[in-house]
């Protein structure tokens, strides 16, 4: 087994989470490999911390006061929104003024076109475009290369 795999499992192994088969294939591994053992050794004995830790009884009264906190917090934020969640609504509020404003714009000017409206203006559009303004262009230059993609000759020198 890899050690990239056994060092996802080994907390797994060290809580005692693992299928028999799993353990076996773990243990016989970190018999092999001292990498491996000694992150087993340095959780085994975080792990045996935790266990021998001493515990502590909450004084009396303060699961009464938090839950009561809780409820005060929830009061006054008002509808329930917390700080983050109005910020979330927000910026989706955001979003989806740009989205109406860009589904306006592409309708307004798909009628405005279909009507007829602006057509006259096509050729002279596409003429002011074209880059052929220029007497002469370097061949490796910018404008060079535009005339080339759409077919157009250099003009003489």
């Amino acid at each position: 087994m890899k050690c990239r795999i056994i060092k996802k499992n080994v907390s797994a192994y060290v809580d005692d989470e693992l299928p028999p088969g799993d353990r076996e294939v773990i243990a016989a591994h970190m018999g092999e490999c001292q990498e491996c053992r000694q992150l087993y050794e340095e959780m085994f004995a975080i792990h045996s911390l935790y266990i021998n830790a001493s515990r502590y009884n909450a004084p009396h009264g303060l699961s009464d006061k938090v839950m009561a906190n809780i409820a005060a917090d929830a009061v006054t934020r008002g509808w329930g929104f917390s700080l983050a969640g109005m910020r979330f609504f927000l910026r989706l509020a955001e979003i989806a003024l740009v989205f109406i404003i860009l589904i306006v714009g592409s309708v307004s000017g798909y009628i405005v076109m279909m009507n007829g409206h602006g057509l006259e203006r096509l050729p002279r559009l596409e003429e002011a475009l074209f880059l052929d303004v220029f007497k002469e262009m370097p061949p490796d230059s910018l404008g060079s290369a535009y005339l080339t993609v759409i077919g157009r000759q250099n003009h003489e020198k």
